[in-house]
């Protein structure tokens, strides 16, 4: 069974895409300046304001929207894992590119660490951090949903305990 393509969620995506590209652009800072006008300088900040409230939503916008479509499907191993497949090749390959292009600015080969396996570093130079924790993100997010799809109730709240357990000790 072929499920038609929701008008809302393209459009939900939409929004998320901008808020995204107003996030990382931050067009309101380049107005503001010593010698802006007050009344300019007023609504610039009242959009900078919008921008630190509204715009963080993005992210969280990507994470649902994927994971519901994700989740509609009934997936099976196979989609679960041709879906996974995908992700990481987008995740290794900006991943390597950053890493060349952090190299070829810098000159330094970044120190190997658990923050670069999952997408938060190196930070580059005049762009600032990575930010490829998203598709990292993305990743564990679907496993989850997954395994928490085609688990059973028992097993689910072991898995939630553990869980639990080890967060407690992470902290």
């Amino acid at each position: 069974m072929k499920i038609a393509r929701d008008n809302r969620l393209d459009t939900l995506k939409a929004i998320s895409i901008i808020f995204v590209l107003i996030w990382h652009l931050r067009p309101f800072n380049f107005i503001l300046d010593k010698d802006t006008h007050t009344y300019i300088y007023l609504i610039a900040k009242i959009f900078i304001n919008l921008e630190l409230q509204l715009f963080l939503t993005a992210v969280p916008l990507f994470y649902i929207v994927s994971l519901y479509l994700f989740l509609i499907k009934n997936p099976d191993i196979k989609y679960f894992k041709s879906r996974i497949i995908k992700v990481l090749k987008t995740f290794l390959f900006w991943s390597i590119f950053h890493y060349i292009f952090f190299f070829t600015v810098t000159k330094q080969i970044p120190k190997f660490s658990w923050d670069i396996i999952i997408g938060l570093k190196p930070s580059l130079p005049l762009v600032g951090d990575s930010v490829f924790y998203f598709l990292f993100n993305l990743i564990f997010l679907t496993s989850l949903a997954f395994l928490y799809q085609k688990a059973s109730y028992k097993k689910m709240i072991k898995f939630l305990n553990l869980i639990i357990i080890i967060w407690l000790f992470s902290t």
